[in-house]
């Protein structure tokens, strides 16, 4: 018990420091537009790609790091200096190689020393691509194109908001798990509470930011973005074990 009380106080701590240092300089380089808000995606792509194939790599699936990096940071720096059209060019070349490096994959273990790389390993690396990758790369097109950093925002702090209150709510309430085998510590009070967060941040951020969407329309995105975070959460411990 000892340890698992450590555990979610160690948790904490991260979710704090996160929120007091990370999101405000992430809000802020989305308000400043470019070239900071490029720099700071990129700087995310970087983090989350890296743990991500750490994850997968952690399930017996090789992974290629630094290629899953390069994968998702070229698409994001595609995003960030040619718009729409270049970042559908460069998903659509990455696809194309990595398919086909899938069928090339017999004779890559034969002429490269060292290859470990396996069938699934290579779409992996094409699920890590567009998991982290297409997301960030949306978000900055959003922000450049369209002027969108109210919707960004908005998605940002729902999704905060439904992490924070999920965790907290959970340690506070939670009885009934969830999903024990996968996550021992996520429970349905916890789900409840951060889809209630959500959509009720949702709701204030509608009232504040100069979003051209009613209330009635914005508590349910809240309410999807909640879902989606969750589930995005559970895949994650999924992956870790």
């Amino acid at each position: 018990m000892q340890t698992i009380d450590n555990a979610r106080s160690e948790s904490l701590k991260k979710r704090i420091t996160s929120a007091l240092v990370g999101l405000p300089l992430i809000l802020l380089a989305v308000w400043s537009g470019p070239p900071w808000i490029v720099i700071v995606v990129i700087i995310i792509a970087l983090f989350a790609t890296g743990e991500l194939a750490k994850l997968i790599s952690s399930t017996g699936i090789p992974q290629s790091r630094n290629l899953n990096i390069c994968l998702s940071v070229s698409l994001v720096i595609s995003a960030g200096f040619g718009g729409l059209k270049l970042s559908l060019i460069c998903l659509l070349v990455e696809t194309v190689f990595i398919l086909i490096c899938v069928l090339a994959n017999p004779i890559l273990k034969r002429i490269v020393y060292g290859y470990n790389l396996s069938v699934k390993s290579w779409l992996y690396s094409l699920f890590s691509t567009i998991y982290t990758g297409v997301p960030l790369t949306s978000a900055i097109l959003l922000r450049l194109e369209y002027d969108g950093y109210e919707l960004i925002i908005f998605a940002l702090l729902c999704t905060f908001a439904t992490d924070t209150c999920s965790f907290a709510v959970g340690r506070a309430w939670g009885r009934t798990k969830m999903a024990p085998k996968v996550s021992p510590g996520k429970t349905w009070e916890g789900a409840i509470g951060g889809l209630i967060g959500g959509g009720v941040v949702a709701s204030i951020l509608v009232a504040i930011l100069d979003i051209e969407i009613s209330i009635g329309f914005a508590v349910p995105i809240g309410l999807l973005i909640a879902i989606f975070a969750q589930i995005g959460d559970l895949g994650e411990s999924k992956l870790k074990r």
